[in-house]
């Protein structure tokens, strides 16, 4: 999972956020997770890739990611891994 981000160092501050990766197959579904407790489901691609464009106004706002969560087809979690932002 990579994080990029313009502006800072607050939340608040920041212009654009997104976050890529690349799952296993034993990965059935990825969400992102932010500061006010949504997830945000998140689609995987045939390569197994993932991107999530965090939307300007939950910045704007103070609310940013906190978590990319990784499950299983059972729903069970297999990881989950802070941002470091949020």
């Amino acid at each position: 999972m990579s994080l990029a981000y313009d502006g800072g160092p607050n939340v608040e501050g920041v212009a654009d956020a997104r976050i890529i990766g690349v799952v296993t197959d034993e990965v059935a579904r990825v969400e992102v997770v932010n500061s006010a407790g949504r997830a945000h489901r998140v689609a995987i691609t045939a390569d197994r890739g993932f991107a999530y464009v965090v939307p300007p106004g939950e910045l704007k706002r103070g609310i940013g990611p906190v978590a990319v969560v990784a499950f299983d087809s059972e729903g069970q979690v297999l990881d989950r891994q802070a941002t470091g932002i949020g």
